[in-house]
């Protein structure tokens, strides 16, 4: 939850509309979603994905912001 009194300069990055509880091993998710261009190659494989694939959608935003 954001405060009415913080500064108005802050950045805030969420979108929890796809948010499901993250799958205990050895269960995976096997729903297609996320943007195309950030979505690890497991999502598009349909294999199944757990939690790695949220960091290799964070490290293809790292690259595009120092590309």
């Amino acid at each position: 939850m954001r405060s009415d009194h913080g500064p108005a300069d802050d950045l805030v990055l969420a979108d929890f509309g796809l948010a499901v509880t993250a799958p205990t091993p050895p269960d995976k998710l096997f729903a297609v979603c996320g943007s195309p261009g950030y979505a690890a190659p497991e999502i598009y494989r349909r294999t199944g994905y757990s939690k790695p694939v949220d960091l290799w959608s964070t490290g293809v935003v790292v690259y595009a912001m120092f590309v």
